[in-house]
């Protein structure tokens, strides 16, 4: 997916108090005829659409013929209020926006599951839009959820690696018996773990090897 980002275009911005809305009209078209040459698949403007809170009829117009040229029905525009903008104001024209592949993204989205072009509208809530490539299954979640697998995999690997090392070395160190300061773990061979975790949490709960035999009762009654 091919995205376009253009932001702070202060639509009817004056300096001096003169005008610039002629060159600002040039600088949308010149948006406009990039995301037709690249193959834009979706634009995202990111706030300060216009220069104040209540801009010009003029302004106003210049802004929503850019966005329906832009859009043309075969791309998407996810437009965002700025700190400039009156995101009430703004999102005024929301309905009718929708209709022409613009979504005004804000603190209350609710759009329709949709398709623009090679868009696809999946979700959408508060501040946010979910884009997909317009397949059933957004890229990034099956790449997230193979990256969520291998990360949870690797961990297990290391937990039980550590485990086991740690086992074999606390019963290397202080052999059980009747000459030892350890109480013996009775072994199962149908759940190994049951025999290995007990002996490393004697070994975390306590520094002393002289106290870790008291333990043994405790542990037996979790």
């Amino acid at each position: 997916m091919k995205f376009l980002h253009t932001s702070d275009l202060h639509i009817g911005k004056k300096l001096d108090g003169i005008t610039r809305l002629d060159e600002q009209r040039e600088v949308l078209g010149e948006i406009v005829s990039i995301a037709r040459e690249r193959g834009v698949d979706a634009v995202i403007i990111s706030g300060d659409v216009f220069d104040t809170f209540v801009p010009s009829a003029d302004a106003e117009a210049a802004f929503y013929d850019f966005a329906a040229e832009l859009s043309d029905k075969k791309r998407a525009v996810i437009v965002i209020s700025g700190n400039h903008d009156d995101e009430d104001r703004l999102f005024a024209s929301g309905v009718l926006a929708l209709k022409n592949g613009i979504f005004f993204c804000g603190r209350d989205n609710a759009f329709p599951k949709m398709q623009v072009g090679n868009v696809k509208i999946i979700d959408s809530g508060r501040y946010f839009i979910e884009l997909s490539d317009g397949k059933d299954v957004p890229l990034h979640r099956t790449k997230q959820k193979v990256m969520n697998i291998f990360v949870i995999a690797v961990i297990m690997a290391f937990f039980i690696g550590e485990v086991f090392l740690l086992d074999m070395y606390y019963k290397k160190k202080y052999k059980t018996g009747a000459d030892s300061n350890v109480a013996p773990v009775k072994a199962d061979a149908a759940n190994p773990i049951q025999n290995v975790l007990p002996t490393v949490i004697r070994v975390v709960v306590s520094e002393d090897i002289n106290k870790l035999a008291d333990y043994k009762s405790e542990l037996a009654d979790l």
